[in-house]
């Protein structure tokens, strides 16, 4: 069984699912699901599989709801290009706490949603407000300016925008 291998987008959905309940119902810890969940999930991304890894990470909300796999999942939603109507509700939805408690990856990861997805001027104002409360210290920086490293249109603006920030 190879999911990452398999090409027909309906037989992988097929086959995260039956793989989802057999490992939910398996009686193994919580902990230990989310974490192989969250470990498809990146290598799915890694490989551009991007409907593989929203399952994934969808799995490990499911499981835990921890910020991070909030922040996690609310990325690569937003990098599928599939982002439209509800689904932006359900990203905003998922990095709300994380911008209540300025925690960086979701205020970086809230400042695209305005300025790339929804993209008025409104809304890049908003993503400039946001950008401006991360923390100069944060590990976000250094991510997203090595995304910027690899050419990531992303990664340049964000590391652009912190510039302008001094952050």
């Amino acid at each position: 069984l190879d999911l990452l291998h398999e090409n027909d987008p309906a037989n992988k959905a097929a086959l995260f699912a039956g793989i989802f309940k057999i490992i939910t119902a398996s009686g193994a810890d919580k902990d230990d699901i989310a974490m192989l969940f969250r470990s498809v999930g990146f290598t799915a991304y890694e490989n551009e599989e991007h409907d593989i890894a929203v399952a994934a990470f969808k799995g490990a909300v499911a499981i835990n709801n921890e910020l991070a796999d909030r922040n996690n999942l609310a990325y690569v939603m937003r990098k599928s290009n599939n982002l439209s109507g509800a689904r932006i509700k359900e990203v905003i939805d998922l990095l709300s706490d994380g911008v209540q408690i300025k925690e960086p990856y979701c205020l970086v990861n809230m400042a695209l949603v305005f300025s790339v997805v929804l993209g008025t001027e409104s809304d890049w104002k908003i993503a400039d407000t946001l950008i401006a409360m991360v923390a100069a210290d944060s590990s976000a920086i250094k991510w997203w300016q090595e995304l910027g490293e690899k050419d990531d249109a992303e990664g340049h603006l964000v590391h652009l925008w912190l510039q302008r920030h001094k952050v």
